[in-house]
């Protein structure tokens, strides 16, 4: 799987869009990409689109990751959009385990539905 990171800077958004098959490893190095190089807002206001991705990642990875980001402190005043499929959810596990956590995460299926509430 690959992804591409870019920044929306006069909203001060980051855009994450991955491709392909969705593993563990890459989700963990696209965190800590984030956190290293592209921590440069007050807080992050973070879309992630997932539309585009074969799940290869087993529920137990699923949570591990979900529990993961929510302990990120990088992220503790983040705002996420998720972008996802409506008739073929990807990130169900992730969400409801970076939720439980105290997570702030939010799912959309329209890119502009998810802009928009980033910039609120």
């Amino acid at each position: 799987m690959s992804h591409k990171i870019e920044i929306i800077e006069n909203h001060e958004i980051i855009i994450v869009t991955y491709e392909g098959i969705m593993t563990l490893e890459e989700r963990l190095s696209s965190v800590h990409e984030l956190c290293c190089n592209f921590n440069i807002f007050k807080r992050f206001k973070l879309l992630i689109d997932v539309r585009s991705i074969k799940q290869e990642m087993t529920n137990i990875e699923q949570e591990i990751f979900g529990k993961y980001i929510a302990t990120k402190e990088e992220f503790n005043m983040a705002s996420v959009a998720v972008l996802d499929n409506i008739e073929k959810p990807t990130d169900q596990i992730v969400t409801k385990e970076a939720a439980e956590m105290g997570y702030q995460i939010q799912k959309f299926n329209s890119e502009k539905e998810a802009l928009a509430w980033l910039e609120n």
